[in-house]
């Protein structure tokens, strides 16, 4: 099976209107592919910067820039499958861009994962929660991997978990599901939050804790990085970036 997926690859990079992100994550090779040039852009999109500490630069190479300074909120816009996972993909670390790169703090962060890692928290479209622990056990294992059991309790506070603390992680609704996984955010000290659609399956009061969560990062001289179908009034203050357009800066 992927011998015959690695034999397409090379029969898409032939045909100039589609180009091809496949890279060995694992044993496993990941592909995106996209027509009409558009995954050919996007291979030329990232190349981002940073000259100094706490600074990060993501420059788009048909002639626009933006820079995701301290406080900086951006918001990746687009429809479904026009690449805006794959992008925060390839700026969490888990997707290397085909060409041009990413640095954080002036290093290229796939030459150096150590350092980068610890400064930044990536949440998904997949939760990362197992379904047959607790609420309470999930949240102490991400815990236990960052090192920051101090901050358990701050984060199930401020997710409101404690109704559901002790209920199995796959007996949850989905919106108290993607609850759980956001308090991942508030489990580490990281600097720069990478989200994937974080208000997926929640309800309007819940979009709101989250938002307000997002300014506090921000406002700390953090750097909040999201994904949407669309900019909302409620983002009105996120710089956006329409992945379908790497002409056009929108701020």
């Amino acid at each position: 099976m992927l011998r015959e997926k690695q034999k397409d690859v090379q029969v898409y990079k032939e045909d100039p209107e589609i180009v091809d992100i496949a890279k060995p994550v694992g044993k496993w090779t990941k592909m995106v592919m996209m027509g009409n040039g558009l995954m050919k852009r996007f291979a030329q999109l990232i190349h981002s910067e940073g000259g100094q500490k706490g600074f990060w630069e993501l420059f788009i190479k048909a002639q626009a820039s933006t820079q995701a300074e301290p406080k900086s909120k951006i918001l990746i816009t687009g429809p479904n499958g026009s690449g805006k996972t794959s992008l925060i993909r390839s700026l969490s670390g888990l997707l290397p861009p085909v060409s041009g790169n990413i640095r954080h703090c002036g290093e290229d962060i796939y030459d150096d994962p150590k350092s980068y890692i610890p400064s930044m928290v990536y949440i998904g479209h997949k939760n990362a929660c197992k379904d047959s622990l607790t609420v309470a056990q999930n949240i102490e294992f991400w815990a236990g991997i960052r090192n920051t059991r101090e901050l358990i309790m701050a984060a199930i506070c401020c997710l409101q978990l404690q109704p559901v603390l002790n209920i199995r992680y796959g007996e949850l609704s989905a919106g108290w599901k993607r609850r759980v996984a956001l308090a991942r955010l508030l489990l580490s000290n990281a600097s720069v939050w990478l989200i994937d659609e974080p208000f997926c399956n929640l309800d309007s009061a819940t979009c709101e804790l989250v938002l307000n969560l997002v300014s506090i990062r921000s406002e700390q001289n953090g750097i909040v990085i999201i994904t949407g179908h669309s900019s909302t009034e409620q983002l009105c203050d996120f710089t956006t970036i329409d992945i379908r357009d790497f002409n056009r800066l929108l701020v």
